[in-house]
């Protein structure tokens, strides 16, 4: 299949196909997400141990799972970890209680 950009439906696709994208990556890196990650990343002990103080980390999926209102919602993570030990991928399973601050959360080292 070629792309016409000659079409009049080109420019209107890429603009949606950049808004997309955009929104995609909003979601991903949003104040919320930044803020349940960061503090696991921060004082894990097994993370610590692993890859040491972490330096930078990209989130290259993310996923939510809904329960119903009585019970927690599950944030699902995958990681990756730049450390001063050593690099690699972080499964995190955070689970969030609505009705505390509390966020218990497990963590699986690829």
């Amino acid at each position: 299949m070629r792309i016409n950009s000659d079409s009049p439906f080109f420019i209107p696709a890429f603009i949606v196909f950049i808004a997309f994208f955009a929104l995609m990556y909003k979601c991903t890196y949003s104040e919320s997400n930044i803020n349940r990650i960061e503090p696991i990343l921060k004082n894990d002990l097994e993370i610590l141990a692993k890859f040491g103080h972490i330096t930078d980390y990209k989130i290259y999926k993310s996923t939510v799972l809904f329960n119903d209102h009585k019970t927690k919602n599950t944030y699902i993570y995958h990681l990756k970890l730049y450390g001063e030990k050593d690099k690699g991928k972080v499964i995190l399973n955070v689970d969030e209680n609505q009705e505390s601050a509390d966020y218990p959360y497990t963590v699986q080292i690829d």
